[in-house]
C-alpha cells in the first residue's frame, strides 16, 4: 500500500511537472509575442501604456499578504491527516480573507493611481499622445480585474494542490494564458486602440477567473462555518514580506522604468524577458519540490542526514540553472535578432550584464528551495524585499542617464549585493545552527556561479566562443553534480561528508 502510494506521488509529481513545462514555454512564447506584435502594432508610445498599467494592476499581488502560501501549507497538513472537514473550514475562512484583502488593496492602489498617478504617467502620456484620464480608467479597470483574480485564483491554487490536484493549477494558468493573451495579440493585431483593449481585456478575466474558483470550491468538504478571518491574516504574517517583494520586481520596477524613460521599455523589457527564460527549468523545480523537500526533512532524525540528502542533491538544482545561463549565452542573439531585429542592437548591450545576474543565481537557486522548505519564508522575504528595493532606487537613479543599460546595471547590482549574498547567508547559518559545516557545499556551488559569469563574458566576444565556454562549463559543473548523486545513492552510512561533524 505505501509502495503504490509512493508511485501514485511519482506520478503527479510527473504530471504536474510536464504541465508546468508547458505552461512555462507557452507563457515564454507568448512574452516573446508581445513585444514583437505591441511594438508593430501599437508603436512605442502604446507599448509603454501596457507596461505601465499592467505593472500597476501587478503590484496589488502585495494584498496577498501570504495568505495563499500559509493556506496550501496549512491545507495539506489537514488533507493528510484526513481532516476535511477541517480543511473546508480553514479555506472558506482563508477566501474571506482574501476577498477582504483584494479588496482593501484596490482601494488603496486605485486611489494612489487617481491622486499620485496622474503625474507618474506624464511621460507616457507624452509618449502615447493618449489623455491621462484615459490611462487612469484603463489602469483602475485592470486593478479591479487583478482583485478577482487575487481572490480567486490564489485561493484556487491553494485547495487545488492541498488536494493533490498537482497538475491542474499549471493548466488552469495555461488556459488562462492562452486565452487572455491571444485576445490581447488579436486586438492588437486588428489595430484596436491600446487603451479599449485593456479594457476589454480586464472585463474577460473577470468571468474565467470566477469559473475557476467555482470549480475549485467542489473540491471542499461541505460545512457551514469558517474560519475567523483575522486568524487566516495573523498566521499568514510570514508570507507578506515574500509577496510585497515580488510584486515589486514585477509590478512596481517594470511601471518606473515606463514612466522614467517610455520610449526604452521596447529594449527594457524584452531584454529582462529573454534573460528571464533562463531561470525557466528553475522555476519550475523550486515551485514543485519545496513542499516535498519539507516532508523529506521532516522525516529524518538527524541533522546529519538532511544535510547528507542536500549535499546529494543541491548541485543538481545549480545546474539546472547553469544550464539555463549556458542556453542564453549561447543562443539569445540569435533569437533576439530573428525576434525583434530593430530592437537586436539595443538588446544585444545589455544581455551580457543580465547573463551574469543569472549566472549569480546558480549559487543561490538550491537555497531558494531550502529555505521554503524550512519555514523560512520571512527570513527569505526580507532578503528579496531588500533587493527590490535597490532595484528600485538604482532604476531611478541610473535609468534616467544611461537607458536600457541602466536599468540592467540596477538589476544586476541589486541582485549581487542583496540577493546573492543574502540567501547564501542565511542558509550557511541554519546549517551551522543545526551542527554541520556547509562551507565546503557553498564554495563549491559559488564556482558554478563563476563558470556562469564566464558564460556571460563570453557573449562579448563571439557565439562560437560562448558555445565553446558554455559547454565546457556544463560539463565540468555537470560532473560534480552527477558524482555528488552517485556517491549519496551508494553511501551505505560509512562515507563521510565534507561538513558533517566526525
Amino acid at each position: 500500500m505505501a509502495e503504490r502510494r509512493s508511485n501514485s506521488l511519482r506520478t503527479r509529481l510527473a504530471g504536474a511537472t510536464a504541465a508546468s513545462l508547458i505552461a512555462q514555454v507557452a507563457s515564454l512564447a507568448i512574452q516573446l509575442a508581445i513585444p514583437r506584435v505591441l511594438l508593430a502594432r501599437w508603436n512605442d508610445g502604446g507599448y509603454a501604456i501596457y507596461i505601465a498599467v499592467t505593472g500597476i494592476a501587478a503590484y496589488l499581488g502585495f494584498a496577498d499578504a501570504g495568505v495563499q502560501i500559509y493556506m496550501t501549507q496549512r491545507l495539506s497538513v489537514l488533507c493528510g491527516a484526513g481532516s476535511f472537514v477541517e480543511a473546508g473550514r480553514v479555506a472558506r475562512g482563508a477566501l474571506r480573507a482574501l476577498i477582504l484583502l483584494a479588496l482593501v488593496g484596490s482601494a488603496i492602489l486605485g486611489l494612489a493611481v487617481v491622486t499620485l498617478g496622474m503625474a507618474a504617467i506624464q511621460p507616457v502620456v507624452r509618449a502615447s499622445g493618449t489623455g491621462r484620464r484615459v490611462i487612469v480608467i484603463v489602469a483602475l479597470a485592470l486593478v479591479a480585474s487583478a482583485a478577482v483574480a487575487l481572490a480567486s485564483c490564489g485561493w484556487s491554487s491553494a485547495v487545488e494542490q492541498s488536494h493533490g490536484k498537482y497538475a491542474r493549477t499549471p493548466l488552469m494558468g495555461f488556459g488562462r494564458t492562452i486565452i487572455t493573451n491571444g485576445f490581447l495579440l488579436s486586438c492588437a493585431s486588428l489595430r484596436v486602440a491600446a487603451p479599449t483593449t485593456l479594457v476589454m481585456l480586464a472585463c474577460l478575466t473577470v468571468p474565467l477567473d470566477l469559473a475557476r474558483a467555482a470549480l475549485a470550491w467542489r473540491l471542499l468538504a461541505p460545512g457551514p462555518q469558517a474560519e475567523a478571518v483575522t486568524r487566516v491574516i495573523v498566521g499568514a504574517r510570514g508570507g507578506l514580506v515574500m509577496m510585497i517583494a515580488s510584486s515589486t520586481q514585477s509590478g512596481l520596477v517594470p511601471a518606473t522604468a515606463a514612466a522614467i524613460a517610455p520610449l526604452q521599455v521596447g529594449v527594457v523589457i524584452p531584454s529582462r524577458t529573454v534573460a528571464n527564460g533562463a531561470r525557466m527549468l528553475t522555476g519550475i523545480a523550486q515551485n514543485i519540490l519545496w513542499a516535498p523537500l519539507a516532508s523529506r526533512f521532516a522525516s529524518y532524525g538527524t541533522a546529519a542526514s538532511s544535510f547528507r540528502f542536500w549535499v546529494r542533491y543541491s548541485p543538481v538544482l545549480a545546474l539546472i540553472q547553469l544550464g539555463g545561463v549556458a542556453a542564453l549565452a549561447s543562443a539569445a542573439s540569435v533569437v533576439t535578432h530573428v525576434w525583434l531585429p530593430s530592437k537586436a542592437p539595443g538588446i544585444d548591450r545589455v544581455l551580457p550584464l543580465l547573463c551574469a545576474e543569472q549566472a549569480l543565481l546558480v549559487a543561490i537557486a538550491p537555497t531558494q528551495v531550502l529555505l521554503p522548505a524550512l519555514g523560512h519564508l520571512l527570513g527569505s522575504g526580507a532578503i528579496q524585499l531588500g533587493q527590490a528595493l535597490v532595484f528600485l532606487v538604482l532604476t531611478v537613479l541610473l535609468m534616467p542617464s544611461m537607458g536600457a543599460l541602466g536599468f540592467a546595471s540596477a538589476s544586476a547590482i541589486a541582485t549581487a549585493t542583496c540577493l546573492v549574498p543574502g540567501l547564501l547567508l542565511a542558509e550557511y547559518r541554519y546549517w551551522t545552527s543545526v551542527g554541520v559545516r556547509p562551507a565546503r557545499m557553498l564554495m563549491t556551488r559559488s564556482m558554478g556561479a563563476f563558470g556562469g559569469i564566464l558564460c556571460a563574458l563570453s557573449m562579448t566576444q563571439s557565439r562560437a566562443a560562448s558555445i565553446a565556454v558554455s559547454s565546457a562549463v556544463l560539463v565540468a559543473v555537470g560532473a560534480h553534480a552527477w558524482h555528488s548523486v552517485r556517491r549519496g545513492t551508494q553511501d551505505d552510512g560509512t562515507t563521510k561528508y565534507a561538513g558533517l561533524p566526525s
